[in-house]
């Protein structure tokens, strides 16, 4: 198991937050897998710094390019909420 420290923007970490958006897409230079967690930091990009909040989530699944609609690299990550 992995810990990965990864950026997000205020909008998706908002909806990641309350439990609106259960996934998240990535390149897939980190070699993610299932069972590894992701710790987000909220990061404004217009301002370019870190908001202070943080989101930890345990990843379900990993789905490579196998339709085409990804762009080559990149995955999508299942994610499931830890508990505070």
């Amino acid at each position: 198991m992995q810990i990965h420290k990864l950026k997000s923007r205020p909008f998706f970490f908002g909806l990641m937050e309350v439990g609106i958006r259960t996934f998240d897409v990535r390149l897939n230079d980190r070699k993610f897998s299932a069972g590894d967690v992701v710790d987000f930091h909220e990061y404004n990009l217009e301002e370019e710094r870190f908001t202070g909040r943080t989101k930890v989530f345990r990843i379900k699944y990993v789905e490579a390019n196998l339709t085409g609609g990804l762009k080559d690299g990149h995955v999508v990550i299942g994610l499931e909420k830890i508990p505070d």
